[in-house]
């Protein structure tokens, strides 16, 4: 029995044959890879080949729904080798499914409770601080990795050398900046996963050891503490992969760091009104005070207009009907991710920034068009537990940078939107006043 899931569209028949693999193509355009195929949320999917095989394009909210049923999709196997590897690493949660997921998902919902996501938000605020006090040219980018990676593994529970914590937060920069690319960028991104396999775990081997002192409640303790189904710890490598994949998508805040501080530049009344929420809040202990709507707001918007991923994959359980395709099981399906968020049929006048929009309609957080981290339950789904470690980093880079004096000298700020990940070229360079 075929199963129909989404509004029946008529494509061209040309469309449905898919004689060409897309794959260079989405190599060449990034971003507007799903556009340049005729994508759009109104088109409810649109088959492709994607390294030699047929897939199936979907968006909006009825593609969401999909993407994230688990029971009609999974992720075991859906994602490239070579993506997966690099970014996620072998036997990491991202390519679990159903009982194991929401098992091994715990681990990572225990290690982001509200009470942790605020203790590393008062610790960025500090690094931010010490990083802009002393005036003069600061490159938002370049220091947002080392601010966000030294902070998240002092938080972590690791004991390295300032030195140490550093070098590993590029690595794990190097990771995120490459792991979808071909040449010497996916090379060093190759290499640096490695690198940060091995001090992973070699961090894991000391703490089980007793070599030095894990604090309760830590990420890292939380690790150590997991068991699988069966009662037995973590194995060392796994230990190591998913210590990485708490940490590694905080130092990827840098990217949305760098597009926050543009924007402050750009709408210098937004700038004023995260400063003014800001100073109303008080000056007690303010870095671990929730942030208020306003820069909520903000951090939304910057989420919904920052490219990051632009597609994502996985596969059918059963055969089924995707709009006009009929989709057997196990074919990829792939979500666009950046044409839900900048869709017309989703977002009045998408390309325009505007933060308002989830002030006067906060639901817009949790609709069927907005979905950077996800688009189902945190707690059983595929949706990212970090999404609130995300949100509070943003924030508190907008908060420090709104409440602070700089300006922008001129630089290039393109944002090529067929490099993924992408960022103003030149990271963002700001000239601070002392």
């Amino acid at each position: 029995m075929t199963e129909s899931v989404l509004p029946q569209t008529r494509l061209p028949e040309t469309r449905s044959a898919c004689p060409v693999d897309h794959t260079a193509l989405l190599l060449r355009s990034g971003y507007d890879f799903a556009d340049r195929i005729g994508s759009r949320p109104e088109v409810t999917a649109v088959p492709i080949r994607l390294l030699g095989r047929r897939a199936v394009v979907v968006g909006g909210p009825g593609g969401v729904e999909l993407f994230y049923d688990g029971d009609r999709v999974r992720r075991t196997g859906a994602t490239p080798q070579p993506i997966r590897g690099t970014l996620f690493g072998r036997g990491a949660v991202h390519g679990l499914d159903d009982e194991p997921h929401r098992h091994r998902k715990s681990l990572f919902v225990q290690a982001v409770e509200p009470d942790r996501v605020d203790a590393l938000a008062g610790l960025v605020s500090r690094s931010w601080a010490e990083a802009l006090t002393a005036g003069g040219r600061v490159t938002v980018y370049d220091t947002a990795v080392e601010v966000f990676g030294v902070a998240v593994q002092r938080w972590a529970g690791l004991p390295f050398a300032e030195a140490r914590l550093r070098a590993h937060a590029r690595d794990m920069a190097i990771v995120v900046d490459g792991f979808g690319s071909i040449g010497p960028r996916g090379a060093r991104a190759y290499a640096a996963r490695r690198r940060s396999d091995r001090w992973a775990r070699s961090a894991v081997r000391a703490a089980r050891a007793g070599r030095f002192p894990v604090p309760d409640g830590s990420a890292l303790a939380t690790v150590l503490d997991h068991r699988d189904g069966q009662e037995r710890p973590l194995p060392e490598r796994t230990a190591a992969v998913e210590l990485l994949n708490i940490m590694r998508p905080t130092v990827a805040v840098a990217w949305y760091a760098a597009a926050a501080v543009v924007q402050l530049d750009r709408h210098p009344d937004w700038r004023t009104r995260i400063a003014d929420e800001a100073r109303a809040a008080g000056p007690a202990d303010a870095s671990r005070a929730l942030p208020g709507p306003v820069v909520t707001a903000f951090a939304h918007e910057i989420r919904r207009t920052t490219p990051f991923v632009p597609v994502l994959a996985a596969r059918t359980r059963r055969r089924m009907q995707v709009g006009p395709v009929t989709v057997p099981a196990g074919r990829r399906i792939i979500l666009d991710v950046w044409g839900t968020h900048i869709s017309r049929d989703g977002w009045a006048d998408p390309e325009r920034f505007d933060p308002a929009r989830f002030l006067s309609f906060p639901t817009r957080s949790q609709s069927g068009w907005f979905v950077p981290q996800g688009g189902d339950a945190m707690l059983t789904g595929h949706r990212c537990p970090g999404e609130g470690i995300t949100g509070a980093l943003i924030s508190r880079t907008a908060i420090e940078l709104a409440t602070r004096s700089w300006g922008l000298p001129p630089q290039d700020l393109t944002v090529d939107h067929r490099r993924m990940p992408t960022r103003p070229r030149d990271g963002v360079i700001l000239q601070v006043t002392a």
